[in-house]
């Protein structure tokens, strides 16, 4: 089991201007501006956070945020946004690191699809821990990568019964699309620090669905 403390229960302004970048393409920026406001979030709307590699965008914004889009348009729907916004996210992660994770060049393009989902995976996961104050760790096994996440950016302090990092799945879901040239790879949350657990375990099924 990983330690619960972190190091600090921020991210950098570059990676939460990113979260907030792929939420505004999903609902708008209007709508992006209603759910920060009724987040009581508006310091964020205006300026927007800077893109430096300063470690000053809080956690506490992320699980506001999901909760807010959740009670704006529902339940399902709020974290059916969340899921799409997370695959959003992805694509400005590329633009932002794609060269510093070593994702973009011919050599990674030609490995193989296990050894692109190992190596994309374990890119990813580092990128995590450079930019968020988050402690990822993969785990892989024969029929799956196990990403296990404490803390956690997405659940914050919130409680609930069900999983709560769909922000989470759609970047993951969106990674392993783009990793797998067009493949649509399974992602699920088998732990949540929401509902009770000691930490956020998300797997990947090595197996693309199509």
């Amino acid at each position: 089991m990983m330690n619960s403390s972190a190091p600090t229960f921020n991210c950098t302004n570059r990676m939460g201007r990113i979260i907030l970048l792929g939420m505004e393409e999903i609902i708008g920026h209007n709508q992006v501006c209603t759910v920060l406001n009724q987040a009581s979030l508006a310091e964020v709307i205006q300026p927007d956070p800077p893109c430096n590699p300063e470690v000053d965008f809080s956690f506490d914004k992320i699980p506001q945020l999901q909760a807010t889009l959740e009670n704006v348009y529902g339940l399902a729907a709020g974290r059916g946004l969340a899921v799409r916004s997370g695959r959003a996210c992805f694509k400005h992660i590329l633009r932002e690191f794609g060269a510093e994770m070593g994702l973009m060049g011919l050599d990674y393009r030609l490995l193989s699809l296990p050894t692109r989902l190992k190596v994309g995976s374990q890119s990813l996961a580092a990128l995590f821990n450079r930019q968020t104050g988050q402690h990822v760790e993969l785990a892989l096994d024969d029929e799956y990568i196990h990403w296990n996440i404490e803390p956690c950016l997405v659940c914050g302090e919130k409680r609930t019964e069900t999983s709560a990092c769909q922000l989470t799945i759609g970047l993951l879901q969106e990674a392993m699309y783009w990793v797998g040239a067009g493949k649509i790879f399974q992602v699920e949350e088998t732990l949540c620090i929401a509902r009770g657990d000691p930490q956020c375990t998300l797997r990947v099924r090595k197996n693309p669905i199509n």
